[in-house]
């Protein structure tokens, strides 16, 4: 029996030749059941009048081929007017395109009433889905970039949409719809939202809202049809993993397979799994199989169900299911929302490491949080010791999303480790599911503070520390305590979190001194101290050369120092480790150019001093390149001690990697950053080895 799955795709294909070839389809027919296809603002136009005249498209399928400019229509009529009585029932599917430069304003002629309740659609009775609004201006009463008003609330929906940089210039709009009442869900506004993807499965979408669904397709005499009737399928598929971990883990749909995927944990050897599939009738099917393997049909009354599997490997796993149904998205909304959980880890080989309660759990980052992929921190109601970081309570999820191969900071991370800096971070590469959902590949590392485990400064009422600072030259959120010198740069308390008045003022008149003394051209304050007095210059020139070799800029924020208390240090400010490295080894062309110290005065400034220039320069002949020649080394050499071959991080995190181009695309694979590495340092340690050594270098801006 052939199954669903290929039938669907093959039918689609042969619709998509077929139309191709004959052109796009006349816009005049009413309600015929069949696929609309628009390439042109001439197209979107002549179905907008189209509707207006009262063709409703009932039944009809109408896909986007290409992104639409509107910027040559000066005035957008809106499809279904609102008040006129006519409008869409069919299927709007902007199939991931977009609608630019959309203009919509009220038409202000003699005669004719000014209708001020506008959008893409003035009243719609259908769904849109899967289409995004960008650079569009509507002004009116009740205006919104997709809809004015829905016609029927409880069908009409607008899904997996996105409005990008418009102005909606109305008494009554929600950006998304004006006045619209009806079913809005996975929208995003600006790269706001509940929205993981974009997505083009409206499958799943007729099922959730019960209003049939987009399962067949029918071969007639007029060509390619819809059947719009319900049948037997499963309203929920999940997988149970033995001795793993104790929830559901649920698949991701997928246009290009045609088939539900299952993104699967990293497992040695062979592990028993259930697949269940809960049917629309009540009945449960459950189907035992053993991963790791590759694809799995389940047949339930003669209809066949295809399911992939991609299967992770060398890579531990982290599972977090957060207290209440559906709470999770809360945490994408606010850095303020708190939710209580559970936690599981399993180890690279499949083995529960650790299981534990979570105090909280909440979204973090600073221009990260606004990505999709969110980063994460959690605090464990006991402390435990997870994957060998020492026993804490307080941990951080980092997904590079703007690298989402994470190979630079596992990189920078094993170059600590190489360089033994001392009180270096420990992460671990982790397969993150939340809910049972697959949210990709993330960093698993300790928090940056104080502690026995972590960063042991002392913690005391002592005014002199310890103390771990985050450097900061851009601004402090309300609920940060931070202190601030003259030349705008500052610095936030992490450990203590709330520190005294007299530590404050301690630390203010201290980052004053080292500041003064650095933009000082030679190097002393106006006490007569010099800036070497103050800092450590070898971490400090360390942490300036790994983000110089990168041209890592995010060097404005999330940048460490720490300081212990007078009576059992030195009284200087040690830097750390770099945190944030998303943007590392981005562009080729930076390689050939100083990008990170001329990103803030700060930096530049240090490295105009002698010292600190020479220490420097000394570090990159005697640390930096020794250890580089380990990273480019040809050929799988791995080192646990410290830093491997660029090819061993391929080769060992490349099953890994397919799960997280699955989840988020293709674009930061960890081969091909990997390759893009290698290429970086071809030309930038050149570049280094050269203008580390001239004075023009440290003096550019």
């Amino acid at each position: 029996m052939k199954k669903i799955q290929k039938r669907i795709i093959i039918i689609l294909c042969v619709a998509f030749v077929c139309v191709m070839c004959i052109g796009t389809l006349d816009l005049g027919t009413e309600d015929r059941n069949d696929i609309l296809y628009i390439s042109s603002p001439e197209d979107l136009e002549n179905f907008s009048k189209s509707v207006n005249e009262g063709n409703t498209y009932q039944d009809v399928h109408v896909v986007l081929t290409c992104d639409i400019d509107m910027s040559k229509v000066a005035n957008f009529t809106p499809i279904g007017q609102w008040g006129q009585g006519n409008y869409f029932c069919g299927v709007f599917n902007g199939n991931g395109h977009v609608i630019r430069n959309l203009t919509i304003v009220p038409e202000e002629s003699e005669g004719t009433e000014i209708i001020e309740n506008l959008g893409l659609f003035g009243t719609l009775g259908g769904i849109v889905c899967n289409l995004t609004i960008e650079n569009c201006y509507v002004r009116g009463n009740a205006c919104g970039a997709f809809c004015c008003i829905a016609a029927d609330e409880g069908i009409s929906a607008i899904l997996n949409c996105e409005v990008k940089n418009s102005e909606i210039n109305a008494e009554f709009t929600s950006i998304i719809g004006g006045q619209y009442f009806g079913i809005v869900e996975n929208c995003v506004i600006d790269g706001q939202g509940d929205s993981e993807v974009l997505n083009s499965n409206l499958k799943e979408i007729w099922d959730k809202y019960g209003i049939g669904q987009l399962n067949t397709w029918v071969d007639t005499e007029e060509g390619i049809s819809l059947s719009m009737e319900k049948a037997e399928v499963p309203e929920k598929v999940y997988l149970k993993i033995e001795n793993i971990y104790d929830g559901e883990i649920y698949p991701i749909y997928s246009a290009e397979a045609g088939c539900n995927v299952f993104c699967v944990p990293s497992i040695e050897g062979n592990r028993k799994a259930v697949l269940v599939l809960e049917m629309a009738n009540g009945s449960i099917v459950k189907e035992e199989i053993a991963l790791p393997c590759k694809k799995a049909e389940v047949e339930v009354n003669h209809e066949t169900y295809e399911f992939q599997f991609l299967n992770s490997e060398n890579t531990a796993t982290v599972f977090i299911d957060v207290d209440g149904e559906g709470n999770f998205k809360y945490l994408r909304e606010s850095k303020e929302t708190i939710l209580l959980g559970i936690v599981w880890v399993a180890d690279e080989k499949g083995q529960c490491q650790y299981i534990g309660e979570l105090e909280r759990i909440r979204s973090r980052g600073n221009n990260s949080w606004f990505e999709p992929k969110q980063s994460f921190s959690f605090k464990l109601m006991q402390s435990g010791d997870i994957l060998g970081m020492g026993r804490d309570k307080d941990y951080v999820l980092l997904p590079g999303y703007r690298d989402s191969s994470l190979l630079a900071y596992q990189i920078t991370w094993d170059l600590c480790k190489e360089f033994k800096w001392e009180h270096a971070l420990s992460g671990e590469m982790v397969q993150l599911y939340v809910d049972g959902d697959y949210w990709g590949l993330y960093l698993l590392t300790e928090k940056v503070e104080a502690g026995a485990e972590r960063i042991p400064v002392e913690q005391s009422n002592d005014k002199t520390g310890g103390f771990v600072y985050e450097y900061s030259a851009i601004g402090y959120e309300e609920r940060e305590i931070a202190v601030t010198a003259e030349h705008g740069n500052g610095l936030v308390f992490t450990s203590p979190v709330f520190p005294t008045k007299e530590q404050i003022e301690y630390s203010h008149t201290l980052w004053n001194d080292i500041e003064e003394a650095v933009y000082s051209p030679d190097g002393y304050n106006s006490k007569g101290k010099h800036y070497t007095e103050y800092i450590d210059l070898e971490s400090f020139a360390t942490q300036w050369l790994l983000y110089e070799m990168y041209a890592e800029v995010s060097v404005k924020r999330s940048v460490y120092f720490y300081k212990h208390p007078d009576s059992t240090g030195d009284g200087k400010l040690y830097a750390y480790q770099p945190w944030d490295m998303e943007h590392s080894c981005a562009w080729l062309d930076m390689a050939y150019y100083r990008r990170m110290a001329g990103s803030t005065e700060f930096w530049r400034l240090l490295g105009t001093h002698e010292e600190f220039a020479e220490e420097i320069r000394r570090q990159w002949k005697e640390k930096f390149l020794p250890a580089l020649d380990k990273l480019l080394a040809e050929g799988v050499v791995e080192n646990p001690e410290g830093i491997s071959s660029i090819d061993y991080y391929i080769e060992n995190l490349r099953a890994a990697s397919l799960l997280e181009e699955f989840r988020w695309g293709k674009q930061q694979s960890i081969p091909e950053k990997g390759e893009a590495i290698k290429k970086w340092f071809d030309i930038r340690i050149p570049f280094l080895s050269e203008n580390l050594y001239t004075d023009e270098f440290f003096m550019e801006e």
